[in-house]
């Protein structure tokens, strides 16, 4: 949630100060640059690794443990994240206002946290 809340508040508001000019021309052309950024630099750079670090160190893995774990699960992990949140981030980027993004965000975080708890406990 903190991650959620607070990383993503302040990427989300980063996105619109990077695309250039002719991408916030249209809230459709602001939506698929900021879709873009959050899903294909921010999810399997950043998030997606804090993810598996800061699960297995909650559940007391040692980090060969924790590589281990995301090495057989990352690209399971980063593709089942773009089924879901390039569609719901594209509209939420493209129709939503600046200030309600990250709240129109965490609608989806609730099935997107028990998707990936999932994928993260399950065997590899």
């Amino acid at each position: 949630a903190a991650y959620q809340g607070g990383i993503c508040y302040m990427l989300y508001s980063y996105y619109r100060r990077i695309l250039p000019v002719w991408a916030m021309k249209t809230p459709l052309r602001e939506g698929l640059g900021s879709t873009f950024i959050d899903n294909f630099v921010h999810v399997p750079l950043l998030y997606t690794p804090v993810f598996f670090w800061l699960t297995g160190a909650l559940r007391g893995f040692e980090q060969d443990e924790i590589s281990k774990q995301m090495n057989g699960k990352y690209v399971e992990s980063v593709k089942a994240c773009w089924v879901m949140w390039v569609p719901l981030q594209m509209g939420n980027f493209s129709m939503v206002p600046p200030h309600l993004r990250v709240a129109v965000m965490q609608t989806g975080c609730l099935a997107w946290n028990v998707i990936l708890g999932y994928l993260a406990n399950a065997p590899f």
